[in-house]
């Protein structure tokens, strides 16, 4: 079976448990599901840090005023900002259109701000759930910003936490870049894999228990 178009997060489904992500990406055989509160936050969250950087500049609610110090800063940054930006990759790594036929990739980046004058580029995901260090989603950003950027020499790329309004920062040059696509090589690998022989593993874990929507599972249990 050829393989479908991914997004960061699509493959991190796949790398928590293919059994889930084939139920929820391929078979597409799973009920509807109520958002839960925490996710109707996190698109609040998202949507108004948008409207507080897009050019409209419209304020943030009262809830979220502690965000304000950053907001302001990522406004003051110099250069052209992209706002919830759809981007894509095709299979040959050349950017492409969202819904271009040789897709293979696909991403909404939350914040991308490129300085031609400085070479420079910065982007940044807002995050309101548990902090980690898992950074393979801003290194597919930042693999497609120096590709559509091609004068861009080095990215920073941060996670910001909406929690506690901390943050956590890597930088990469051009001259990483295939070294950052070795570290995916291994993930893909594996997807292409899957397709190839369609064959899904099951890999249980703690969201086993009540959270992972494939309840025939032998490994799904009820939440405690």
């Amino acid at each position: 079976m050829k393989p479908l178009p991914w997004s960061p997060s699509a493959l991190d489904t796949f790398n928590n448990c293919p059994e889930q992500y084939h139920h929820r990406y391929v078979l597409k055989d799973l009920p509807e599901e109520e958002k839960s509160a925490e996710q109707i936050f996190g698109e609040q969250v998202h949507e108004a840090f948008a409207d507080r950087q897009r050019p409209i500049r419209k304020k943030l609610p009262p809830g979220l005023k502690a965000h304000e110090p950053f907001m302001e800063q990522l406004a003051a940054q110099p250069g052209w900002a992209y706002i919830e930006h759809k981007a894509a990759l095709a299979k040959n790594g050349e950017t492409c259109e969202w819904g271009d036929k040789n897709v293979w990739c696909r991403m909404i980046i939350d914040y991308l701000r490129v300085d031609a004058k400085e070479r420079h580029a910065r982007i940044v995901d807002y995050k309101t759930g548990r902090p980690h260090q898992k950074f393979n989603q801003l290194i597919i950003y930042a693999l497609w910003t120096f590709r559509e950027f091609r004068y861009v020499d080095d990215i920073d790329v941060t996670f910001y936490w909406t929690k506690d309004c901390s943050k956590i920062t890597k930088r990469f040059h051009v001259a990483m870049v295939d070294k950052m696509w070795r570290g995916l090589a291994g993930d893909l690998q594996q997807y292409r894999e899957a397709f190839r022989s369609d064959t899904w593993q099951m890999r249980p874990g703690g969201l086993c228990n009540g959270w992972c929507p494939v309840i025939g599972c032998k490994h799904w249990r009820p939440k405690r």
